[in-house]
């Protein structure tokens, strides 16, 4: 019986990959920092398909980096993605898209960025 159920799991996963389904893992951690305001930070998304993201309810989303990397498809998912989350959003890069530049150029990188709405910290004048 056991066999059968670890089976069917690993088919269906196999099937929720090959349709392109994203499964996000979160972790959440709740410290009070005393600021009254409720600031959510995630990061190391590396965007593959487009993915939904059940964040707490938050007044500032911050995105810490390595938000697509080589096997991102293009930075319409990384729009398609960043898009859903609402609410005020500032974001920086990381290693993965410094590293990712010959394939999506940073500029480019950073017009996902601004066309899905966050404010990306120091690197806009750098990478003009």
């Amino acid at each position: 019986m056991y066999r059968r159920a670890l089976l069917t799991a690993a088919l269906g996963l196999g099937a929720l990959a090959a349709a392109g389904a994203a499964v996000v893992n979160t972790a959440t951690r709740v410290l009070d920092l005393g600021l009254g305001r409720r600031v959510v930070f995630i990061s190391d998304l590396h965007i593959h398909n487009t993915a939904k993201y059940d964040l707490p309810n938050y007044d500032l989303l911050l995105i810490g980096g390595d938000i697509y990397d080589r096997h991102t498809p293009g930075v319409h998912v990384v729009v398609e993605t960043l898009s859903q989350l609402r609410g005020p959003k500032v974001a920086v890069l990381g290693n993965h898209e410094y590293w990712d530049m010959r394939r999506i150029p940073l500029r480019e990188g950073l017009g996902a960025l601004e066309e899905a709405a966050p404010r990306c910290l120091g690197l806009a004048s750098w990478a003009s």
